[in-house]
């Protein structure tokens, strides 16, 4: 394995099957794959302007430039933050390990970086991994993370001239499907308002992860360093995804590609919960059809999908997708957006819940309506 690359980043929107896909690459032989989703740059980018993280930064809803990366700050202000990294991985993961292990509890973990004074970003993100991998693997290895801070790509590749991004996309639908499915199933649903996401969630996802990520691979970034893959083509063929992947890293591949593992192939009596639907348990192995598998509700209306299929169209069909489908009408779609939906106001319980709700709608058909215009 080639020592000189350190770091390889899965960027991803949420919700499109890059946690899965990190699941799959753990294990190879002589990597550290970090197994919590992590926001690095846009968060220090906050700490260094306003002291603190802001909640469109938390829900990665951010996409202004980062104007603060070349600063310094002292570390003892970056490890609380992330000390809930290290309390996840002990509580999610070691707790839940299947058979013996090595790997020692160590509350800790991040103690040495504390004590190192101020840290760029740079030296901070290889401090973190170095010190996860220590722990986990033993020494410094290198390693693989996974973000959803698609806005900042090219500020990652900046900073780490050797890194190699993988990059996963799914059909916009989906993506936005699986992220409201538990709000609106049928019965207990999760009681979460339509704005949760530091902002309204279709804006969120769409404008604010899918299209940044897509345009960016619609921009043909250096294929020695960038592979994508597509999540409908990961779930029907995850062996000979994986080893492409592996392939083109030129390192070995996991003992089990099919599997997935966590902490260096370990099997884990069960997973974190990733999946869209209420009380539904993460399956240890790929599922091509997770709708047919979990039985999910379809929780997406006809507004809302032609909505993001109008959005995304363009982009879109280069990446893949509705190739023979035509973009649905702008006339229609902004039509039948034009009265308020049941679901807009579904988890409204009290009369400031339903003023928000009525300005959130209305918020969301201004911000909508303008993004049609400019895509005209």
């Amino acid at each position: 394995m080639d020592d000189s690359l350190d770091i390889v980043g899965i960027f991803g929107t949420g919700r499109n099957g890059s946690t899965l896909l990190l699941r799959l690459l753990d294990g190879i032989p002589g990597t550290y794959v970090h197994p919590e989703e992590v926001n690095f740059l846009s968060a220090f980018d906050d700490f260094a302007c306003y002291g603190h993280i802001r909640k469109e930064t938390s829900f990665y809803a951010k996409v202004r430039p980062l104007m603060h990366l070349n600063r310094s700050l002292s570390a003892d202000v970056l490890v609380p933050h992330y000390q809930s990294q290290v309390d996840q991985i002990h509580n999610e993961y070691l707790s839940q390990i299947e058979g013996p292990h090595s790997i020692e509890t160590r509350p800790d973990v991040l103690s040495d970086i504390e004590s190192s004074g101020e840290l760029g970003s740079e030296e901070f993100i290889q401090a973190f991994l170095a010190a996860f991998s220590n722990w986990i693997s033993g020494k410094s290895r290198p390693a693989v993370f996974k973000s959803l801070e698609v806005p900042y790509i090219e500020d990652y590749t900046h900073l780490f001239p050797r890194m190699k991004c993988i990059h996963i996309i799914r059909n916009p639908v989906d993506v936005y499907a699986s992220l409201i499915r538990a709000t609106r199933e049928k019965e207990n649903p999760v009681r979460m308002p339509s704005w949760y996401l530091a902002g309204d969630n279709l804006t969120t996802v769409v404008q604010k992860r899918w299209l940044p990520h897509a345009r960016f691979l619609a921009g043909k970034p250096d294929p020695t360093r960038h592979k994508v893959i597509r999540y409908e083509d990961l779930v029907v063929d995850p062996l000979n995804r994986i080893q492409d992947v592996c392939s083109w890293l030129s390192w070995p591949m996991p003992d089990r590609p099919e599997h997935l593992t966590v902490l260096g192939g370990h099997t884990s009596r069960r997973l974190p919960k990733n999946v869209g639907k209420v009380g539904a348990e993460t399956p240890s192995q790929v599922v091509r059809d997770t709708s047919e598998h979990f039985h999910y509700d379809d929780a997406v209306t006809d507004a809302e999908r032609d909505m993001i299929r109008l959005l995304t169209y363009p982009l879109a069909r280069q990446l893949g997708y509705w190739e023979d489908e035509p973009p649905p009408a702008k006339e229609r779609v902004l039509r039948a957006w034009l009265t308020p939906k049941q679901w807009e106001f579904r988890h409204s319980r009290s009369l400031m819940g339903g003023i928000r709700s009525v300005l959130s709608a209305i918020q969301r058909r201004f911000v909508l309506f303008r993004e049609v215009a400019r895509a005209s």
